[in-house]
């Protein structure tokens, strides 16, 4: 999520350079899409453990990283709840059930399969990029078909409030989920107009509350606060931005059982050049936070490897 107008300076350049270099226009994908929302996700039981994935772009190859860690140790999930880069990877992992897997798609990938050129007075990316990604990527064309139920945390343009998606075709509400404008277009869904969930819900903790696990593991990956005091205007307004995304974010959170902060550094929201070393901190702050999280499911008699 940005809020800042210097940095939505910043990612205009970026963004232009690399669209210039490696996007072109992307088909629109060949999908039903039912003009009402589908009935939302009812689970047969309640969740033993819940993954609760933030927002952060390119950060969320740090969620990858969580999930070999909770993978290794046999830890169930049976819910994900996501919101924009957590969506994403909530998706491939919910789809193939195998961090490797997921961490080989998303270390090849990159900024030129996800963006497309697609000119709109609402932003030059429509997102059919990213769907076309997800359906190459995906076995699963619904919410229904995943191996672990997921719910995508999305914001309606108009309200302001949160919209969770947890049921018919899985693209567009991703698309919606990952929408960060002036870059991306809002999506229509369902009688919405969508954006990046994490404009409202960027540790979506609360979504998840709504089913009742008996545990939920949270990850933030909100970037770490610079050390070094800013001298500049810009700098200044930066800076209290980042602090005012780090308090949103920990507001967000609360209510979590366990709560992971991978050391993300200032990785940028499309920045493609860091995925090895927030893998490597995702990975990190999940061993961390082990001995944690299995005293708790031992705690609540929740069979794993650790507990």
């Amino acid at each position: 999520m940005l809020s800042r107008p210097n940095q939505y300076l910043k990612l205009f350049i970026t963004i232009a350079i690399s669209l210039a270099l490696t996007a072109c226009a992307a088909p629109r994908p060949n999908l039903a899409i039912p003009s009402t929302p589908p009935p939302p996700l009812a689970l047969k039981s309640q969740p033993r453990v819940a993954l609760v994935l933030g927002g952060g772009g390119a950060r969320g190859m740090a969620h990858v990283g969580v999930l070999k860690v909770l993978q290794e140790e046999q830890i169930p999930i049976d819910l994900i709840v996501g919101t924009s880069a957590g969506s994403i990877v909530g998706a491939l992992y919910a789809d193939k059930v195998n961090a490797y897997k997921v961490q080989h798609v998303l270390m090849e990938t990159g900024l030129g399969d996800l963006l497309d050129i697609t000119p709109s007075l609402q932003g030059p990316v429509s997102g059919y990029g990213l769907q076309n990604f997800l359906l190459h990527h995906l076995r699963a064309r619904t919410f229904g078909q995943l191996k672990i139920p997921l719910v995508a945390i999305s914001t309606d343009l108009k309200t302001g409030q949160t919209v969770a998606i947890s049921s018919g075709p899985i693209a567009p509400a991703i698309n919606a989920s990952a929408s960060v404008p002036p870059i991306f277009q809002p999506v229509h869904l369902y009688g919405h107009t969508l954006i990046d969930g994490g404009f409202v819900d960027l540790v979506p903790v609360d979504v998840a509350k709504h089913y009742a696990p008996e545990v939920i593991i949270a990850v933030n990956i909100v970037p770490d606060i610079p050390r070094q005091m800013p001298t500049g205007k810009l700098g200044v307004y930066d800076r209290a931005y980042v602090l005012s995304d780090a308090r949103f974010a920990n507001f967000n959170e609360a209510g979590a059982d366990i709560v992971l902060h991978p050391y993300v550094g200032q990785a940028g929201l499309f920045d493609s050049s860091d995925k090895q070393p927030l893998f490597k901190a995702g990975e990190m702050a999940a061993q961390r936070a082990l001995p944690q999280i299995c005293a708790l499911l031992k705690a609540k008699n929740i069979p794993s490897k650790c507990s």
